[in-house]
């Protein structure tokens, strides 16, 4: 499924939520204003149409909060299958179809401008992250990821364990640790 498809999805339930809204609001204007000879048509016709013009306000933020969070922060707009977001020092965070595992990789040396290819800097499988200032700690839940790679800039090191989340509320000096090498941005 794509993007496209949860689009229309959320604009069919939207409408059909609109449209019981519409059948509730126009029966409790006219219902209230029974006996109001002037400007009662106005208010049944603002009942009918305001769900519409709230679905529609929805859209609009939508679209503007898809559009920012694309060309401002390079963030996906948070529907669809894959979501990605920027992290600091130049890495970035891929999740596909669930929230529940994640790529840390660097784009900068990914084949492909919008995929994550196994490579020597993108780990697969992170559970739970953190960063902080240069550091970022992960909890991974792929035992084949705990290797070292050689760079030839900054280091950026990497607080990795395995199939231990509850780790991941201690601080970085008391979990099990190892170095991991990987190119650090220009920050």
């Amino acid at each position: 499924m794509g993007i496209g498809v949860v689009i229309l999805f959320w604009a069919v339930v939207g409408t059909i939520f609109a449209a019981i809204g519409m059948l509730i609001l126009r029966s409790a204007a006219n219902f209230l204003t029974r006996g109001v000879i002037k400007g009662r048509s106005a208010v049944v016709l603002a009942a009918t149409v305001l769900p519409f013009a709230c679905l529609a306000w929805g859209a609009a933020v939508f679209v503007l909060q898809w559009d920012i969070n694309e060309k401002v922060f390079h963030r996906d707009p948070g529907i669809g299958d894959a979501w990605k977001c920027p992290l600091p020092n130049g890495y970035a965070l891929l999740m596909i179809d669930l929230p529940d595992y994640g790529w840390v990789y660097n784009p900068r040396t990914q084949p492909m401008p919008d995929g994550v290819g196994e490579q020597e800097d993108a780990i697969f499988g992170v559970r739970t992250l953190q960063v902080a200032n240069r550091y970022i700690a992960l909890g991974v839940d792929n035992p084949s990821s705990r290797i070292s790679v050689p760079t030839r800039r900054r280091l950026i090191p990497i607080s990795c364990w395995t199939r231990a989340p509850e780790r991941a509320r201690a601080s970085l000096a008391s979990m099990n640790s190892e170095v991991r090498q990987l190119p650090l941005g220009s920050s």
